[in-house]
């Protein structure tokens, strides 16, 4: 027999406050269709931009995507009304999907950060590992985990509750350890050490780039130049990757 899922409403707060979380989210929801719609579609435009890097970085806009349309315009609209719009039954719709994209965006982070890591500190193996067709394969596997790891709530592993404090339906908290557990090690943990060796990889190799250059001397100034900006670069990248897991993984209630 299916839990039966509690739905409170929402706290009261003053109309200056609702208006402000409502306009908050609509904000988030014009700004982040419009800047994932733009990547989409610049890529789908730019043949020589339709490169297996771009492909991944496409791949997490559309998780994007997809959370921003299904999740938050959901949150907008509850946010609006003081309590959940739906019924039981689509409260565990949401969850389910909500966590679907959650996971496919954390894996896609994962991925894109293993492609950089290919592509920097082993180019000759990249082609080959990071090839078209096995790029497409493991997109389809991010997607069919994702969806395969939400579904256990469904069959008892656990439970979908509405969250009144994000306006929208998650995980209960406290509904099963065990696959919370899971999730944890799975989705969180993992991809997260993978994702800071790729790119503590990635900045040890460019610092020995860097180093053979400058023990070449003057004659190589412009090298050693382009070296440094690489460098650069890479502690621009680590943070904003490990920004954008943050940011995603704070999206868990």
């Amino acid at each position: 027999m299916e839990n039966s899922i509690e739905i409170p409403p929402l706290n009261e707060e003053p109309v200056f406050i609702v208006a402000l979380q409502v306009i908050f989210v609509l904000l988030l929801i014009i700004f982040g269709l419009i800047g994932n719609f733009s990547a989409c579609a610049t890529v789908y435009t730019h043949r020589h931009l339709q490169t297996v890097p771009n492909f991944l970085i496409v791949n997490l806009s559309i998780s994007d995507i997809l959370r921003i349309a299904l999740t938050l315009s959901v949150s907008a609209g509850v946010l609006i009304k003081r309590q959940w719009i739906l019924n039981e039954t689509l409260c565990r719709v949401n969850g389910c999907y909500t966590l679907t994209f959650l996971l496919a965006s954390l894996m896609s982070v994962t991925i894109i950060s293993a492609n950089r890591y290919f592509l920097i500190v082993r180019p000759s193996e990249s082609v080959t590992f990071f090839s078209k067709r096995r790029t497409r394969a493991m997109v389809v596997l991010l997607w069919f985990l994702a969806v395969f790891s939400s579904l256990p709530p469904n069959f008892g592993w656990g439970h979908y509750g509405f969250f009144a404090s994000r306006a929208t339906c998650f995980i209960a908290v406290g509904s099963s350890y065990s696959y919370t557990t899971f999730l944890v090690l799975a989705f969180i943990a993992t991809p997260f050490s993978v994702l800071i060796w790729c790119y503590f990889k990635i900045y040890m190799a460019i610092r020995r780039s860097r180093r053979r250059v400058m023990e070449q001397g003057v004659r190589t100034l412009a090298r050693t130049l382009s070296a440094e900006g690489k460098e650069s670069r890479i502690h621009k990248e680590v943070s904003n990757k490990i920004g954008c897991f943050i940011i995603i993984v704070i999206n868990l209630p």
